[in-house]
């Protein structure tokens, strides 16, 4: 376990993507829109022509994204947990010395 409680460069850029809510919403939403346009494009064309390979592929686009995001979600909430120890540990350490 890491017992320094500065933050890495990480951390730091962890912090600074919540520091903007509104900033990081836009973010997500544009990244999600970057895979569901093309995905709903395919289905309906699938539908539309009733060539049922592109409506597979059309959800193939959406199921990678989910779990490449699922993959990414498990190191991300190792990495918040881990700002949470320290915040914890910097206000015990300034409650200890005042």
């Amino acid at each position: 376990m890491n017992d320094s409680i500065e933050f890495t460069s990480k951390e730091k850029y962890l912090i600074s993507l919540f520091q903007d809510p509104d900033g990081l919403f836009k973010q997500a939403v544009g990244r999600w829109l970057w895979f569901l346009i093309p995905s709903v494009g395919l289905v309906a064309y699938s539908l539309s022509s009733g060539d049922i390979s592109y409506g597979i592929i059309g959800y193939g686009v959406l199921f990678f994204r989910a779990v490449y995001l699922i993959s990414r979600a498990k190191r991300g909430y190792m990495t918040t947990a881990a700002i949470f120890r320290k915040y914890e540990a910097q206000l015990q350490r300034k409650q200890n010395a005042g």
